[in-house]
């Protein structure tokens, strides 16, 4: 084993994995401009690769031992490095269509990955859209936490529309008081004055 914990198997790819621990360099450093084309790459590569062999769970895709990092920590990073973007949005979109596409994920890495394509839609001006997704998991999950501080979130820092922002606040302080991370919601309030 290496220091990211990914044994390199049967797929090790050298190139691959060099430019993940560019990347991560970079990425440490808080150089995240520099970070970026290095994470997209490698997430182009594992996202065509998996579609190529017919692998549909990210832990069968560790399991090919492609690189040393685990993706599931690899695409943590790169979804902060993404969430932080100015540019290429629709790119990143399209990206983060295509991976949620490819694999079945758990509850909570779906989670993850729809709230960065809501935060994606909205900075891109598409904030109904955005809206509309995680108003449907909301329909689904009302005690879903995390989907009224996302639209909190994007509607104070994208969207601004305090108006909206405040009832999602609300209607999260209603319906997911249970939720043991409730404070990232209350902690939200301050942006709503």
């Amino acid at each position: 084993m290496d220091l990211y914990g990914n044994k390199p198997g049967k797929y090790f790819d050298k190139k691959i994995n060099e430019k993940m621990l560019i990347g991560r360099d970079y990425y440490e450093n808080r150089e995240e401009d520099k970070a970026r084309p290095y994470y997209v790459e490698v997430f182009r590569y594992l996202i065509n690769f998996a579609k190529r062999k017919g692998i549909k769970t990210l832990d069968d895709l560790d399991k090919c031992g492609i690189m040393e990092e685990f993706a599931m920590n690899f695409i943590g990073d790169y979804e902060i490095i993404v969430y932080n973007s100015k540019e290429d949005l629709q790119m990143f979109l399209d990206m983060q269509r295509e991976y949620m596409d490819t694999f079945e994920v758990t509850d909570l890495d779906y989670e993850n990955a729809l709230r960065l394509k809501v935060t994606l839609l909205f900075k891109l001006g598409r904030a109904e859209e955005g809206e509309r997704n995680i108003v449907k998991e909301l329909k689904k999950n009302p005690k879903w936490l995390w989907g009224y501080v996302e639209l909190v979130d994007d509607f104070t820092s994208y969207h601004k529309d305090l108006e909206k922002a405040k009832y999602y606040y609300e209607l999260g302080l209603k319906n997911a008081a249970d939720d043991p991370d409730f404070d990232a919601l209350k902690e939200r309030a301050d942006m709503l004055e």
